[in-house]
């Protein structure tokens, strides 16, 4: 009788990743590895065993490390001893980081009113403007401007990144707006800055070296980067198109790269040569994008605003289809709002909701992601909060709202729930409390990101539909409030998305179907 020689599944155990390690191991994961159920709890726990072993993690959790370098590059920059910061997409987010913590901080031990001077070199590279704040925190904005070696005649030409500095004591605090509201700086966001400062306070350093270097080219005294180009000329060469921001020149001819010594090797005008491998004249950056737009079919950056919007269509389209059912929806890439995280959407729901309604209170049916929760507690006048989203709890609401007063601070300014519900697996009774809304003139806000628009038909029972997975804040145009919604959301609505987070996302949305 043969031996079978393969092994019981139940001895075969895959390659273990590494505590810590990013899942994938790619530069922008958002997910970590915590392999077994202890490291689980012990993450929850903040164990710093685990959390100290951590590179990667959900970027509201886990402040992704490339973001750590950029804040900590601009408290050494702008900050008082005693102060800390996050950073923001837009100032009107800053704004909102700082009256956050103005209303739940209380400064228990006096700052430094020392103001730091910055950098000689990087004051080009970074403006700084305070006194937006008041009291112990304050805003800075800072511009982060591309080095030449980037320009391009439609490229970006400077980006804009808002401070929020506050007394260290308070970083908690602030944290939690971090968490909570989503509207934070990306991974790759953070990576583009740190570059452009680096290729910025090269090309000053390379600049300064240049220009302190006398060389002599045919009995004449000329400057070494015109000793440079003249020997570029005699031998027929190009400089290169691309990366420029290396302390060393180059020279390309007949398909070979040269490494030129620094301005002052130059002799009579003529540059010492050592032959260099081609694939060194591409930096790690430079490399990582040829990769993607090469293998993983990414558009290039200029297409960004078109990649959102071909994102919208494609959610409007599949939305569409899958209301169609019911035959009275009509949604367009218009009614689609992108957001750089899914608790971004559910944050600004609320927020814009508010701008209609300030008094009101909402409420929360069933019991949610954490966040929704926090959310509706601390932003704005609070909730009242409906944990097991069962129909009995309809009922008791129903009867509360009966016994209220007619007073704007009585009533309801939109019920939040999820559908089903993370974890328990619940799905509200979406067509009761729409039956409520109407009555009592309130909105349904509903995160439908476990069932996805493709699986449930919700539109028609909601007032905002809200997807963690595609980071999206969809409305639709049957219920009461859409024509409000949209004003509102004229006025408030920010695109906050990162343009490489939009490139990345198109590209993973095209083989989304049903």
């Amino acid at each position: 009788m043969a031996t079978s020689h393969i092994l019981p599944i139940a001895n075969v155990r895959p390659e273990q990743v590494p505590l810590g390690s990013p899942v994938p191991n790619v530069p922008h994961a958002i997910s970590v590895s915590l392999p077994t159920f202890q490291d689980n709890v012990d993450y929850e726990e903040a164990k710093p065993r685990v959390v100290d072993a951590m590179v990667s993690g959900y970027p509201r959790f886990f402040v992704a490390l490339k973001v750590k370098e950029l804040i900590a590059t601009c408290e050494k920059r702008y900050g008082k001893p005693s102060e800390k910061c996050f950073l923001w997409p837009s100032r009107r987010v800053a704004e909102r980081c700082r009256h956050f913590v103005e209303r739940y901080f209380t400064p228990t031990i006096a700052t430094d009113d020392s103001t730091p001077t910055p950098h000689p070199r990087l004051a080009t590279t970074t403006t700084p403007t305070t006194g937006t704040g008041t009291g112990t925190v304050r805003i800075v904005e800072f511009s982060i401007h591309a080095p030449s070696s980037e320009l391009k005649p439609d490229g970006i030409k400077v980006i804009k990144i808002f401070a929020t500095f506050f007394p260290q004591e308070a970083s908690s605090i602030a944290k939690q707006f971090w968490q909570h509201t989503g509207d934070i700086v990306s991974s790759r966001l953070a990576a583009f800055c740190l570059r452009w400062l680096t290729l910025k306070a090269e090309e000053d350093q390379k600049n300064a070296r240049v220009s302190n270097t006398i060389t002599i080219t045919n009995g004449t005294n000329t400057t070494a980067a015109a000793a440079l180009t003249a020997a570029v000329a005699g031998l027929g060469c190009r400089m290169p198109r691309g990366n420029r921001h290396y302390a060393s020149a180059k020279l390309i001819s007949n398909g070979s790269v040269y490494n030129t010594t620094t301005a002052g090797d130059l002799f009579h005008g003529v540059p010492a040569v050592q032959l260099q491998d081609p694939q060194e004249d591409m930096d790690s950056r430079d490399y990582e994008v040829y990769v993607e737009e090469r293998y993983g079919r990414n558009l290039d950056l200029s297409f960004a605003p078109k990649a959102k919007v071909a994102m919208r269509r494609r959610i409007a389209m599949q939305v569409s289809h899958t209301a169609a059912v019911s035959g009275e929806f009509v949604v367009t890439e218009e009614d689609v709002y992108l957001f750089p995280t899914g608790m971004s959407a559910i944050y600004n729901a609320h927020r814009i909701a508010m701008t209609l309604f300030p008094k009101r209170k909402s409420v929360c049916f069933g019991f949610p992601y954490t966040d929704t929760l926090k959310v509706l507690q601390k932003f704005g006048p609070g909730c009242y909060f409906y944990g097991h989203g069962e129909d009995n709890d309809i009922e008791t609401l129903e009867k509360e709202l009966l016994e209220r007063t007619l007073e704007e601070e009585d009533k309801i300014l939109a019920v939040f729930c999820e559908f089903p519900s993370n974890p328990l697996l619940k799905s509200a009774n979406l067509i009761r409390l729409g039956e409520l809304a109407d009555k009592y003139g309130f909105m349904i806000v509903v995160d439908e990101t476990l069932g996805n628009f493709v699986n449930v038909r919700i539109l028609e029972f909601a007032d905002i539909v809200v997807s963690s997975l595609s980071k999206i804040f969809s409305g639709d145009s049957n219920r009461k409030c859409y024509k409000r919604l949209k004003e509102a959301l004229k006025r408030e609505y920010e695109d906050l998305m990162w343009i490489e987070d939009a490139i990345f996302m198109e590209r993973n949305s095209r083989t989304f179907k049903t």
